[in-house]
């Protein structure tokens, strides 16, 4: 799996984000997008590199459910020595989990009000 160069149509389709994520998005240096086609299923996510962690986001496959197993390796050759974090629910956080995931706790989210 390598991150997509310009095209994120396609990706963002396959992951049924089409309004959500921008094709800005592909001149972060900071951010990279991946995306896999194997015997036709489409499989990919987001890796997000902040000051201590790469962010794993917005995984999606359609039917592979050892993408996450996939992520370590491919995210350690654009961030090496990074530790990578990411947050699932449901079947999602069991598929990571199966793939030796690790959970550390709930999600908790914060945010001001400008009311």
């Amino acid at each position: 799996m390598k991150p997509i160069a310009t095209n994120i149509e396609e990706w963002t389709i396959a992951s049924g984000l089409q309004k959500v994520i921008k094709p800005k998005l592909l001149e972060r240096k900071d951010v990279k997008i991946f995306m896999r086609e194997l015997n036709g299923e489409l499989s990919g996510f987001i890796a997000n590199l902040s000051a201590n962690a790469v962010g794993i986001s917005n995984v999606f496959s359609n039917s592979n459910k050892i993408i996450w197993s996939d992520i370590v390796p491919i995210v350690s050759t654009y961030f090496p020595g990074i530790p990578m974090v990411g947050y699932e629910n449901g079947d999602d956080l069991t598929a990571a989990i199966l793939s030796g995931w690790t959970t550390i706790g709930p999600l908790r989210i914060w945010i001001k009000s400008n009311d």
